[in-house]
């Protein structure tokens, strides 16, 4: 974890790491959590109230395709309900939510651009963490925001899944202000990587 870094830990994590834990050091999850400084990070999250922004997010959006799809087609709207094929003419209904990033790249590979209109535009919680908190330290930046600078914010999340290591680096998860372009997660540890940097300290 990078000097100056951000952590945010996935909800799931929580019973496991601190099994983990205690198996390894006999120690206690906020005894866990001092060792994090010594990684350099200067902060820790917990993603729990980033999962429940994307869950209303995602309610939100469903909710204005659903509204916006009565106005406008009341009489497909009605078919639509009663059928379970995908029509683009009815507010790209129905929605399709999903923050697993194998599931997307599974339905992207697989359907192609057939099932593009019908996914949820909402991010998942790590990027939503990652990039209001690089949004926010830009901001408290007490000098000209650079490239160089901007590089050197990490936000670093610790998930239980490497898929989330795919979706950290897809080009379209991006950090832009004016001219400065960057990842919004610098990197992704799996909970086993996390136990072994651990270890070694």
């Amino acid at each position: 974890m990078a000097t100056g870094g951000r952590g945010s830990v996935a909800v799931e994590l929580s019973k496991s790491w601190r099994l983990l834990w205690n198996l390894i050091n006999n120690r206690s999850l906020p005894e866990a959590e001092d060792s994090f400084p010594k990684l350099g990070a200067l902060d820790l999250f917990n993603l729990d109230p980033f999962s429940q922004l994307s869950l209303e997010l995602a309610y939100v959006e469903f909710k204005e395709r659903f509204v916006n799809s009565a106005k406008a087609n009341p009489d497909k709207l009605k078919a639509i309900k009663k059928s379970v094929r995908w029509n683009s003419e009815v507010g790209n209904l129905p929605l399709l939510v999903s923050e697993c990033p194998a599931w997307v790249s599974y339905a992207e590979k697989m359907t192609g651009e057939e099932v593009f209109p019908f996914m949820s535009q909402v991010k998942s919680p790590q990027q939503l963490f990652a990039k209001l908190i690089k949004y926010k330290a830009f901001e408290a930046t007490q000098v000209p925001l650079s490239q160089e600078i901007a590089q050197k914010i990490k936000v670093v999340c610790i998930m239980p899944c490497f898929d989330k290591k795919l979706e950290a680096t897809r080009p379209t998860l991006s950090l832009a202000k004016g001219q400065i372009v960057v990842p919004e997660v610098d990197t992704v540890l799996a909970t086993h990587e996390l136990f072994t940097l651990f270890k070694e300290q």
